[in-house]
């Protein structure tokens, strides 16, 4: 046989032969040897409790240093042998961000296999739900910007063969059309979020064609970046949006006052969506709003923010009668709305969790002059109106305005029974150096809103002035001399037999957990996110 020939055979077996491709679901768990002897099988599923333990968040805007490197712990996890991998590689890629990384290259790698074919980087993109565009705006900095453009590119030739996925995020990025156009061939997409993008290049025409083979459950506008900066969306950009508010449509979150009354206007006939989840952090005409309201009667969950009238500002209160009646929306089970609007919430409700609170910015002094400029109504002083909520997060003096009805006297008053998390908000009192003073605060505080159930307690901007110059502590945040003096006043005085966390918030945003550990008794701090 002719050399020639010999190659020829050589070649056409190798191409007869199937690829060796790993498969993630034929690995079985490690065997473990000492010597030549053979070691009992540690069980699957202490293998599983440990990944669950690491396991990274799949929310993409999770702390991204604490993600990173619990990511980077997994992927360590993976290299150690194949039954590792198998169980480490599906949670790495089951949320994947796409940011603008020219050190590392990011999933560069993955998405160059993807586009070429490569069967085991297939095998990965099936196990993608959630993919996120991240912070591909400013690239002022960039050395290479034609790298960024390769980089973006490849990302998007990519996004075709990650079949599984139903949930896709554009967050600080410009949406071209071919962005749009492989996203909107992802054949399982359910849920879009628009985050402080770019949208000059987005057209009416694009959104219609890509309305015309995705069908959202979900669909999320926000216009206002992590800068702060607003996106413009005026009416006619924001009719544009119509075509993904369609009847497959329950949950829906925007800040954009003219998407939300475009879709009122257009939902006259035929009526809005079957919403059970709406989120508008913009309201400008509250009877409008109201009256939209009335017509989703599958609402489940209101969030409320930046409600004020075009001619107030926020904590003024409204210059007509205009109040939101709860007993016309039967199924709603959750509330949360900027605490100003109190006054204009009337009716009986069957609310499980309910939340006075807002995300409009502004310094402690402006938002303690609204709230001390706002008194409850006598039926959100009432008792009975938070007598069946599982959660309640409310002001610290909306708090003290509940409790002023009762004594320690009046045992014939209802507690919320029910209540398993309570969060007191914008504390902001600047409490007295004694200790005698400080107890009597709380102590009042927590013997009206006592209840047998409360598993979670949260105490947000609790300043108390007894800072040591000998320990490093930002200003603002709570001392661990003065949660110590929370803790143990509510060891003695048991108020909550059931409390397992207790959590402090500073003025600052820095965030203290302390678990209760019932087999001794005693409080220890929870270890923060993304440390072991």
């Amino acid at each position: 046989m002719s050399l020639s020939l010999f190659r020829e055979k050589l070649k056409a077996e190798a191409c007869a032969k199937p690829p060796i491709i790993r498969s993630l679901h034929e690995w079985t768990s490690p065997t473990r040897r000492s010597g030549h002897r053979e070691l009992t099988l540690i069980p699957v599923e202490l293998y599983l409790e440990i990944l669950e333990y690491l396991k990274p968040s799949t929310d993409p805007f999770a702390s991204q240093p604490a993600n990173e490197k619990r990511l980077n712990d997994f992927r360590s996890l993976s290299l150690v042998c194949r039954f590792l991998c198998a169980l480490t590689l599906p949670i790495i890629f089951k949320s994947i961000v796409l940011r603008l990384n020219l050190d590392s290259g990011g999933y560069i790698p993955f998405c160059r296999s993807l586009t070429q074919g490569e069967l085991f980087a297939e095998s990965l993109a099936s196990h993608v739900e959630q993919c996120a565009f991240r912070d591909w705006f400013d690239t002022s900095s960039v050395n290479n910007p034609s790298m960024v453009k390769a980089f973006f590119k490849t990302y998007v030739d990519a996004l075709p063969k990650m079949t599984n996925v139903t949930s896709f995020i554009l967050s600080r990025t410009r949406v071209t059309t071919p962005i749009l156009a492989n996203i909107r061939r992802l054949p399982n997409l359910i849920s879009f979020t628009l985050e402080g993008c770019n949208l000059q290049e987005l057209t009416a025409k694009n959104i219609e064609k890509f309305a015309s083979t995705v069908k959202l459950q979900t669909f999320r506008v926000i216009l206002q970046d992590n800068d702060g900066e607003l996106c413009a969306c005026s009416g006619p950009r924001a009719a544009g949006f119509l075509p993904l508010t369609t009847m497959e449509l329950v949950e829906m979150r925007s800040d954009c006052w003219a998407l939300t009354k475009v879709l009122i206007s257009s939902s006259l006939v035929p009526p809005p969506p079957p919403l059970r989840i709406l989120q508008v952090f913009e309201v400008e005409d509250f009877g409008l709003f109201c009256e939209f309201l009335y017509r989703i009667p599958t609402l489940e969950s209101l969030t409320m923010d930046y409600v004020v009238h075009p001619k107030h500002s926020v904590g003024d209160k409204f210059p007509f009668s205009v109040s939101l009646n709860l007993s016309r929306l039967d199924h709603l089970r959750h509330l949360s709305f900027p605490p100003h609007l109190i006054c204009h919430l009337v009716g009986p409700h069957k609310l499980l969790r309910l939340s006075m609170s807002t995300c409009v910015g502004g310094s402690i002094t402006d938002r303690a002059n609204i709230y001390n400029s706002l008194s409850l109504p006598p039926t959100w002083k009432d008792m009975a109106s938070y007598q069946f909520l599982e959660e309640l997060c409310l002001p610290y003096t909306f708090a003290t305005g509940v409790t002023s009805l009762r004594t320690a006297s009046d045992s014939s008053a209802k507690v919320p029974r029910e209540l398993k998390k309570l969060t007191i908000i914008d504390t902001f009192a600047s409490f007295p150096s004694s200790d005698i003073l400080l107890e009597n605060i709380l102590d009042s505080l927590f013997m009206f809103w006592k209840t047998p159930s409360l598993k979670e307690l949260k105490i947000t901007e609790l300043i108390y002035p007894d800072h040591d110059e000998s320990q490093e502590e930002e200003p603002g945040n709570i001392s661990l001399k003065c949660m110590r003096k929370v803790i143990k006043l509510l060891t003695q005085k048991k108020y909550f037999p059931e409390l397992e966390l207790l959590s402090f918030c500073g003025v600052g945003g820095e965030e203290t957990n302390w678990r209760k550990y019932f087999s001794s008794d005693e409080w220890e701090v929870v270890v923060a996110e993304g440390e072991y």
